[in-house]
């Protein structure tokens, strides 16, 4: 059931991604081009709120508060929709940059070293600290660079080569980097010290849930 529902969440991610790229290039300004620009956002936002401790009645002041300037600003957002697609991607890459980066400072923890401590259920040996703070490093880099390459493609680039950076490349190769990090890890470390991916998944997941 767990794998069904991976592949199905993976499945509705590519078709969003499609989907965007196709209305980031239209030239057309419909109405769903704007809904599927803000969904991912709406979802954030609900996300947020249910886990912000608040009265609820103040919880739903702030969602209405939210659809009331969305519904007010409804017309320039479908006339400058390709600019929402860009800030959407542009603050994904620079929270996660971000995200991780911030792991790396002085008297934090490293994001994946806490993940891997979590999966292990045990203090990190000094390889498995010093390896797992590096791998933090370089996926804060990815997405920092990310969102470089974004802001540099949408400024000088058509606007065809910026979606299909964002919409259709970036997914791909955020999985070629995991995948080519587990290689390394393979010759890195031993065997007790390699999570597999479902376990990598469940520590996130537990990590994460409400």
């Amino acid at each position: 059931m767990t794998a069904a529902r991976n592949l199905l969440g993976l499945l509705l991610l590519a078709a969003w991604a499609v989907a965007a790229h196709g209305a980031s290039v239209s030239t057309s300004a419909a109405h769903w081009h704007v809904l599927l620009a803000l969904a991912p956002l709406l979802l954030a936002l609900a996300l947020l709120l249910r886990q912000t401790p608040m009265h609820r009645a103040l919880r739903l002041a702030l969602a209405l508060l939210a659809l009331g300037l969305i519904a007010r600003q409804w017309d320039w957002l479908r006339q400058h929709k390709t600019w929402l697609f860009y800030l959407e991607y542009l603050g994904s890459y620079l929270a996660l940059g971000w995200w991780f980066a911030r792991s790396l400072l002085a008297g934090q923890e490293p994001l994946v070293s806490s993940m891997a401590r979590l999966i292990q259920g045990r203090p990190l040996s000094p390889r498995h600290a010093r390896y797992t703070r590096a791998v933090t490093g370089v996926w804060a880099l990815f997405f920092l660079l990310n969102a470089l390459l974004s802001t540099l493609l949408f400024a000088l680039a058509p606007i065809t080569l910026w979606s299909m950076h964002a919409n259709l490349f970036t997914g791909p190769a955020m999985a070629l980097l995991f995948g080519l990090e587990m290689l390394v890890r393979r010759q890195v470390l031993p065997a007790e010290e390699r999570p597999s991916i479902s376990q990598v998944v469940h520590a996130y997941r537990s990590q994460h849930s409400p």
